[in-house]
């Protein structure tokens, strides 16, 4: 099977590369696409995912739509549901792989449902949908956006508007392609939206590009100003830095200059923030730069183990597990 992969892969290599149909072969864009598919349906009903994920990758990476959106087709929203979450898994290992690879002497395990003290702040591994969280003056939200980049990025849905009933300002981080929607779906009440350029940014978005951050904010009194009694802009800017690449490889990612200005901008020292998708951590690693308490909580117990390797290597040593809650 892995023989015939490469050479469909190759003849549609000099395809698209010479534009040329290879006639001596009898090969198409139709024959190719029927050769893919029928080696697809075997390896589906085979489980035999390796080799899907080779062919679906290939196509991704080199960027052989007509033939890719014909293939995802023809497969149907359930095969295609299916291979897009074990790639999710894959990529999944992957990022964790690497980014616990830091250099710590030991990583704690942490298991679901454990509570974690780190000085001043906590972290809980559990499902923040039902996290009984503290009382705080900010809440920040940077919930999955459903594209599929991880497991956790796939049939997520929104039920975290109890956060407006804990924090008197609400943040929550929507791509742009999600806000329209998101304000739909909340009965949180919406006051305005701040901005964040990310300078040296480059990631795509529907114009092609898409450096900055958009954020919701939320609170029941009428305007952030009447919360925070300070008179801030509506837009920061900021870079990322090569170590933050470095430091975390968590796909949805959150850049530090971001969370330490609007943090500071929007709470008092000794505030406490709460973050009920902690990630890779920068809300707690930009609380404590700035001296103020987070309290996390994050689904994934390998990201919650980053977290604390993150703790660990930033040189603080005072982590302990404080309770485990067993859920049903």
């Amino acid at each position: 099977m892995k023989m015939n992969i490469k050479l469909l892969v190759f003849n549609l290599r000099l395809m698209t590369q010479h534009k040329i149909l290879l006639k001596t072969s009898g090969c198409t864009l139709k024959t190719l696409f029927e050769s893919f598919t029928t080696y697809a349906n075997h390896f589906l009903r085979s489980r035999d995912y390796l080799n899907l994920l080779l062919i679906i990758k290939f196509l991704t990476f080199r960027r052989y739509l007509c033939i890719l959106n014909l293939f995802t087709t023809h497969l149907g929203l359930l095969y295609r549901k299916e291979i897009k979450q074990e790639i999710a898994k894959k990529s999944l290992e992957e990022a964790v792989n690497r980014v616990l690879g830091i250099e710590v002497d030991e990583i704690p395990h942490v298991n679901f449902g454990d509570v974690w003290q780190l000085g001043p702040h906590t972290l809980t591994c559990c499902d923040s949908s039902t996290w009984d969280a503290p009382p705080a003056k900010l809440a920040f939200a940077d919930p999955p956006y459903n594209a599929g980049i991880a497991d956790w990025d796939i049939g997520f849905e929104w039920q975290h508007d109890w956060l407006i009933d804990k924090a008197d300002l609400v943040v929550v981080m929507p791509c742009d392609e999600s806000l329209a929607h998101f304000l739909r779906t909340t009965t949180m009440p919406y006051r305005c939206t701040i901005a964040h350029w990310i300078k040296n940014g480059m990631s795509k978005s529907p114009m092609g590009y898409g450096n900055h951050i958009i954020a919701a904010v939320f609170c029941k009194k009428s305007t952030p100003y009447k919360v925070t009694r300070k008179r801030n802009q509506n837009y920061s800017e900021g870079i990322i830095k090569n170590i933050e690449t470095e430091d975390s490889d968590h796909p949805g990612r959150k850049p530090l200059d971001f969370m330490v200005t609007w943090i500071d901008r929007l709470t008092n020292p000794g505030e406490v923030v709460i973050d009920a998708f902690l990630g890779a951590g920068t809300t707690l690693i930009a609380a404590e730069q700035i001296g103020r308490i987070c309290h996390g909580a994050e689904i994934n117990p390998e990201y919650c183990g980053f977290v604390l390797g993150r703790w660990i290597k930033s040189g603080k040593e005072n982590q302990k597990k404080i309770k485990s809650i067993v859920y049903a």
